[in-house]
């Protein structure tokens, strides 16, 4: 965030957002690799759904990291797994065809343990 963020909802300044609030943000990414939050919006827990949209910014064995979030081969979901085409993919076939840059679109659920990743769709890069 910086002094253009503006934010919505439950919470005024990342200070306010709370464990188990659902945040939605809007920004930008830069070549050197920062992201800038422009909007922020708050709300307090309003479902256990959740959704994870942007590039791939590293690939390593075993995981992934989409906007700094990790995300390890072992919770991917094995029949959940496509190409935004809707092909399907086997959880191997996702891991050799994901590459940095790529975009990724997961949908999951807030569980016991994390998040319970039930599809994730891979548009590759030019």
């Amino acid at each position: 965030t910086n002094g253009l963020t503006r934010f919505l909802g439950a919470a005024d300044s990342v200070a306010e957002i709370e464990a188990g609030d659902h945040v939605k943000v809007f920004g930008k990414s830069f070549s050197a690799g920062s992201l800038t939050a422009e909007k922020v919006i708050v709300r307090i827990n309003p479902s256990d759904r959740t959704w994870l949209r942007g590039p791939v910014d590293e690939v390593a064995a075993g995981r992934i990291s989409v906007l700094g979030f990790e995300i390890l081969e072992a919770e991917l979901p094995p029949n959940g797994l496509s190409l935004e085409s809707g092909q399907p993919l086997t959880t191997a076939e996702f891991m050799a065809r994901v590459s940095v840059g790529d975009m990724v679109h997961l949908k999951g659920r807030y569980g016991q343990n994390g998040i319970d990743w039930d599809t994730a769709s891979l548009n590759q890069g030019e």
